[in-house]
């Protein structure tokens, strides 16, 4: 964060996500938070198990795009997500950029030529939260072409928020009516 302006921002968008925590809110409060500090397109969350299907928790996906972003998706190519792969590898991080989980070669997958190159982004973050269990939550931030993939000033900022937004997904995930709704 480069100023104090911004900075105050932040405290006080992450102040309304932990107030949040728990309840339907929280997913857009934190969505909210980051947009604040770097603009992200096609936000998404994501409850990644080990032995099922993913399932979108919350997304601000357009109705005209929600198609091709989730249906198509969990239909299968979720499974040669590189996401979704690292998220039920271990993942060691809490910010994952799709550039670099891919080491820069997306457009020669599978997964690109049969679905990715279809969603009309050009460049994807995530936050990863190890869950107790083996599940994982992932906060997918996408980017349009009109914004450019991230930059670097722009993925060191998303790297700085890793800890507190990760720490946040995994604390939302202990509140009683998430784990009955979601992890039962």
């Amino acid at each position: 964060m480069t100023n104090i302006n911004q900075l105050s921002k932040w405290n006080r968008d992450i102040s309304r996500a932990i107030a949040a925590l728990g309840s339907n809110g929280f997913f857009p409060a934190l969505v909210e938070a980051i947009n604040g500090q770097v603009n992200i397109d096609y936000p998404q969350v994501w409850l990644y198990h080990r032995d099922l299907p993913p399932r979108v928790l919350y997304h601000e996906i357009p109705k005209n795009a929600l198609p091709g972003q989730v249906d198509e998706y969990l239909e299968g190519p979720y499974r040669e997500d590189p996401f979704y792969q690292t998220s039920m590898q271990q993942p060691r991080s809490k910010l994952y950029r799709l550039s670099r989980v891919t080491l820069g070669k997306l457009q020669d997958t599978d997964y690109y030529q049969g679905y990715y190159s279809d969603t009309g982004t050009v460049d994807e973050a995530v936050y990863l939260a190890k869950l107790h269990g083996g599940n994982v939550i992932n906060l997918s931030m996408m980017r349009l072409p009109q914004n450019g993939p991230f930059s670097d000033s722009e993925y060191e900022i998303l790297y700085l928020l890793a800890e507190p937004v990760s720490e946040l997904l995994k604390s939302h995930s202990e509140h009683d009516d998430f784990a009955v709704t979601h992890l039962i």
